[in-house]
């Protein structure tokens, strides 16, 4: 999932991931388990990699090994903060709203059905009436377990500690 086609798997030294459109600037770049996500100054959402769960958004779980801009839901959205933790995948727009994409097993996503994989980007309708500030990923895990959870920042509190 370097994200420089399928010619590259293994690259010793760094070369340019190329975008689809021109001009494309970066501002953050999230990886899951085995994906990348990647947010441009303009508020448009970029995935590659590994696809088995629906984690690239993109409407069907072929792997990429290239940036693809994620439409679906996102289409008429600006970004504004991206997250990906393991097989699923975040955006917060500009307008508060939490969308959610990827691995549903047992409702993980946090979406009003427990459809398993998650092929576009839909939003977190738990949430439809407040305006989400920002994500942090907590990571927690009872019983010696390993976990992640996502944390939703509202109103004028400051994040936890952690």
């Amino acid at each position: 999932c370097l994200g420089l086609g399928t010619d590259f798997t293994i690259c010793q030294e760094p070369r340019k991931i190329v975008f689809p459109e021109a001009g494309v600037k970066v501002v953050d770049i999230q990886y899951g388990k085995r994906h990348l996500v990647a947010l441009t100054s303009d508020g448009k959402v970029y995935t590659w990699g590994d696809n088995t769960g629906g984690q690239l958004g993109l409407g069907d779980m072929q792997t990429r090994f290239e940036p693809a801009v994620v439409e679906g839901g996102l289409a008429n959205s600006t970004v504004v903060q991206v997250l990906a933790v393991d097989s699923m995948s975040y955006a917060l727009t500009n307008q508060g709203v939490v969308y959610a994409w990827g691995d549903n097993k047992d409702g993980s996503l946090g979406l009003e059905h427990d459809t398993a994989k998650v092929l576009r980007p839909e939003p977190v309708m738990r949430m439809q009436e407040t305006q989400v500030k920002k994500l942090l990923v907590k990571e927690c895990g009872g019983s010696g377990g390993k976990g992640k959870t996502i944390i939703a920042c509202v109103g004028a509190a400051a994040p936890p500690a952690f």
